[in-house]
């Protein structure tokens, strides 16, 4: 994405955007996320595809004008797995009713596959997961929503949420989810207005040079390329400019 364009971009847009910037330019960086939340090991040259975030509403209001919904991130991985990423600012309460209606239009779009024998059509909804980049007690560690249907059978939909700032550095570099890395600044935010426990410049120095340690370890083995090295760098400038421009 070109610089201006992530400049100029309106409040907590600009966190979608990093992400996607990520997945688009480096997609085997979300490795280690699916590693962390669903405990599936991929090799790093296993081919990912991405697939189309949009999709349109008229099934879902048909008297109201054709329009479309984007989801944030979704992905065919190995040509068997399905996966779907959305990056959340804030608790929304109703987030998890908008995560419902992205993963059917999702599974009936892609997912969607017939039972010859019994004369079935079966859906299967993708592995979807919510990041929440900034840092809020309230916010849960997953979404949940009790679905009952017309015959009053009963099933729990239930996706888990990963709370970035929740992780240390070390368990970041640990694990190797640099994804984070452009989010981490985020955690310092509640500081720059503070007049109790102030951020200084020694502090925000030391904490930038454990992040870029962290990328030149990873580089030095193989975790990362060169490119990708500059690449989340490049992006830490961005959010740097985002979360301390006044």
């Amino acid at each position: 994405m070109p610089e201006q364009t992530l400049q100029s971009l309106p409040g907590d847009k600009l966190w979608d955007e990093i992400l996607k910037a990520i997945v688009y330019v480096m997609p085997n960086q979300l490795f280690p996320l699916i590693k962390e939340v669903y405990g599936k090991d991929y090799p790093p040259d296993t081919p990912i595809r991405l697939l189309s975030t949009e999709h349109s509403t008229y099934l879902d209001q048909e008297n109201i004008a054709p329009s479309s919904n984007l989801m944030d991130i979704s992905l065919l991985v190995a040509d068997t797995a399905y996966y779907h990423i959305e990056c959340q600012m804030k608790n929304d309460k109703l987030m998890v009713i908008r995560m419902i209606s992205y993963d059917l239009h999702y599974a009936i779009e892609h997912c969607m596959s017939r039972d010859a024998l019994n004369d079935e059509l079966i859906i299967r909804f993708p592995h979807s997961v919510v990041l929440y980049p900034d840092k809020n007690r309230d916010l849960p560690d997953k979404l949940r929503c009790r679905v009952i249907f017309q015959d009053d059978s009963e099933h729990i939909y239930q996706i888990p949420a990963v709370r970035i700032q929740s992780y240390s550095l070390e368990e970041i570099h640990d694990k190797h989810l640099n994804l984070f890395i452009p989010y981490l600044l985020l955690r310092l935010k509640p500081r720059i207005h503070s007049k109790t426990h102030p951020l200084t410049k020694k502090e925000l120095t030391r904490f930038l040079n454990r992040i870029i340690l962290i990328l030149q370890e990873d580089f030095t083995n193989g975790y990362l390329t060169r490119q990708e090295c500059s690449d989340y760098i490049n992006l830490l400038v961005h959010a740097s400019r985002h979360v301390f421009y006044h």
